[in-house]
């Protein structure tokens, strides 16, 4: 199944009621070089967005911000994140990313 299938497929298997998330296409990785990883600390409360422009009240925490890929070339993503409204703890986490020569948007 092709990356846009995943997410047509995930998307509609939400709006089937008694339908949970089938994790099954996604794989965890587990495994990075520590020595990349720096200091996230104080980041979280940084990278809260209280409101957009234009956006009316929300119940639910979003962020945005940059997660440095590469410090040494001056290489970052910028990412915006919404938290769930109800159980944050078992909904899977879904990263999407475009950019790049073979990505179009």
């Amino acid at each position: 199944m092709q990356g846009s299938q995943t997410l047509v497929y995930l998307h509609n298997s939400t709006l089937k009621k008694g339908f949970g998330f089938d994790t099954s296409f996604f794989d965890a990785i587990d495994n990075f070089n520590e020595t990349s990883v720096h200091s996230q600390e104080g980041l979280k409360e940084k990278d809260r967005i209280e409101r957009l422009p234009g956006q009316t009240q929300v119940n639910f925490s979003q962020y945005g911000g940059y997660v440095t890929v590469d410090k040494s070339a001056g290489r970052a993503l910028y990412y915006y994140f919404v938290e769930a409204q109800h159980s944050k703890d078992s909904f899977p986490l879904l990263l999407w990313l475009n950019g790049g020569i073979q990505f179009y948007t």
